[in-house]
C-alpha cells in the first residue's frame, strides 16, 4: 500500500515537473515569437515610411514640373503678346 502511494505520489511530482517544463517551453516560444513580430513590424513601418517619402518626392516633382510647364506657357504667351504688339489670350486646347 505504501508502495502505490509512493508511485502516485511521484507520478505526480513528474507530472509537475513536465508541466513546468511545458509552461517554460511555451513562454520561450512566446516571447521569441513576440521579438519576431516586433522587428517585422518595425521593419514594414521603415518600408512604409521610405515609401511615403518616395511618394511625397514624386508628387512634388510633378508639381514642379506643372509649374514649369505653367510658367513655360506663359512666357510663350507674353512672348507672342510682345512680338505682336498686342496681347492676345492664350489658346486652350480642346479636352
Amino acid at each position: 500500500m505504501i508502495n502505490k502511494l509512493q508511485i502516485e505520489e511521484n507520478k505526480v511530482e513528474s507530472l509537475k515537473r513536465d508541466k513546468a517544463a511545458t509552461e517554460n517551453l511555451l513562454q520561450e516560444i512566446t516571447d521569441k515569437k513576440d521579438a519576431e513580430l516586433a522587428t517585422q513590424k518595425e521593419h514594414n513601418m521603415n518600408a512604409l515610411t521610405a515609401a511615403n517619402e518616395a511618394k511625397a518626392r514624386v508628387d512634388s516633382r510633378a508639381n514642379d514640373e506643372a509649374r514649369t510647364d505653367c510658367y513655360a506657357g506663359l512666357y510663350l504667351y507674353l512672348s507672342n503678346s510682345i512680338e505682336n504688339g498686342k496681347p492676345r489670350a492664350p489658346q486652350r486646347s480642346a479636352g
